[in-house]
């Protein structure tokens, strides 16, 4: 027996385990938010010509990396931060729909673009099996009952903060 399990059973009696209910089982799964954009951001700054690159070169933009890692730096603080506020029971689930929603619209321009330009816009692979899943399984298995009003205003405002992002992405 090692010199450590003291500690083990103190820690037992003092935090014992708590069974998780299920609300707050549709709490954790935001954790994947910040973890599928770090890897989506990856791809778009490191595979193919970099999305910088090729948003400039497909669609006339002029995006330097500077801007692109500036905006996605603003934003990935942002989800990071309303992650951790959501899972804390701080904040309400709207804002983590905006977020879902933004991915999903996200996933969607990568691949539409990338059909349309006939050429691979980095982000399409993070955006098919990352983005696109999580907004499938969001509405379909985390909040099926959500009521209408909240569904409008979780896609509602991810349409108008994907729009933001795609005029600053244009116009910087």
């Amino acid at each position: 027996m090692c010199g450590l399990s003291h500690l083990c059973s103190l820690n037992r009696t003092r935090y014992p385990l708590k069974q998780v209910s299920q609300e707050d089982r549709k709490k954790w799964w935001v954790l994947a938010l910040p973890v599928l954009y770090a890897l989506h951001l990856l791809e778009e700054r490191f595979a193919g010509i970099g999305f910088p690159d090729w948003l400039n070169q497909y669609m006339g933009a002029d995006l330097s990396m500077a801007d692109f890692l500036a905006i996605n730096v603003v934003a990935f603080s942002a989800v990071v931060l309303v992650t951790i506020l959501f899972v804390r029971g701080i904040i309400p689930i709207l804002p983590i729909l905006v977020i879902v929603t933004v991915f999903g619209l996200n996933g969607l321009i990568h691949l539409a673009t990338s059909v349309t330009t006939e050429s691979y816009s980095p982000g399409t692979l993070s955006g098919l099996v990352g983005y696109l899943p999580l907004y499938w399984y969001t509405w379909t298995r985390i909040f099926p009952e959500l009521p209408t009003r909240l569904i409008l205003q979780g896609l509602t405002g991810g349409v108008l903060v994907h729009a933001l992002v795609i005029v600053l992405a244009l116009h910087l």
